[in-house]
């Protein structure tokens, strides 16, 4: 083949390759949430990070990490019941980029977001002092059935990012999803506790008896799930419980 054709040709499949890589892994300067244009050195692109400010500074129950109303540092559902968890925190809102990020990794497969979602996640743990001394990190697991359907356990794939980041080990065959419950969606705060009520037990206590524990979920709603979760890890013998989500909000 001539040169000038052979260099051309080369070229020609360099620009296809590079195409599809873009395409199946956006570059490193696009925004993981919303894919929108970013600073290279930033992890999230200006308008998803101003909305994570703004998040943030909103007033949030200082029991379940929820957006509360009024003047009191605790939201209605605490008030009535506290809830078995010593606290639980929300990186971000289950809305806009944010709820579609998880929704993506959850329903879709997009098992690259758990990376950025994990080290957010991260970062709210880092920023609360409350957490100081958590020692094991431990996903909400899914039931078998719903595992080998789906694939893969978002949660466990954000606990794992947590652990990473924060040096802590993760566990997550500990904490057991003995009965398969319907879906949440849809149900009221009271139908989600009596649809929860027993379905999660402890395999291997031993591995929780006496230590400070951080439950990882992916969206708080009524919180439900986590306190169910809770309550089972402290009846096994654990000594507090702090759940850190990706996302949560106002049920």
């Amino acid at each position: 083949m001539d040169g000038s054709l052979w260099t051309k040709f080369r070229q020609g499949c360099g620009n296809l390759i590079d195409g599809i890589v873009t395409l199946l892994y956006p570059p490193s300067s696009s925004c993981p949430l919303c894919r929108h244009e970013k600073p290279v050195q930033e992890l999230l692109c200006p308008a998803c990070s101003y909305l994570l400010e703004m998040w943030r500074e909103e007033p949030h129950c200082l029991r379940c990490g929820r957006p509360r109303s009024g003047t009191g540092d605790l939201c209605r559902d605490c008030l009535a019941t506290t809830p078995p968890f010593r606290l639980a925190r929300a990186a971000a809102p289950y809305d806009g980029p944010f709820r579609q990020a998880v929704q993506k990794l959850k329903f879709q497969g997009a098992l690259l977001l758990a990376e950025p979602l994990g080290q957010l996640m991260a970062e709210t743990v880092l920023a609360e002092p409350m957490y100081t001394g958590v020692e094991l990190v431990v996903p909400v697991p899914l039931h078998r059935r719903k595992l080998r359907s789906r694939g893969f356990n978002q949660s466990s794939l954000l606990g794992k990012e947590i652990g990473n980041r924060l040096g802590l080990p993760l566990e997550e065959k500990v904490l057991i999803k003995e009965r398969e419950t319907k879906d949440q969606i849809g149900l009221t705060r009271e139908q989600r506790l009596a649809n929860l009520r027993g379905a999660f037990t402890v395999d291997k206590p031993q591995l929780v008896k006496g230590k400070s524990l951080l439950l990882v979920d992916d969206i708080f709603t009524t919180g439900s799930t986590v306190s169910h979760s809770a309550a089972a890890l402290l009846a096994a013998g654990a000594e507090e419980v702090s759940v850190i989500t990706w996302a949560a909000g106002i049920n």
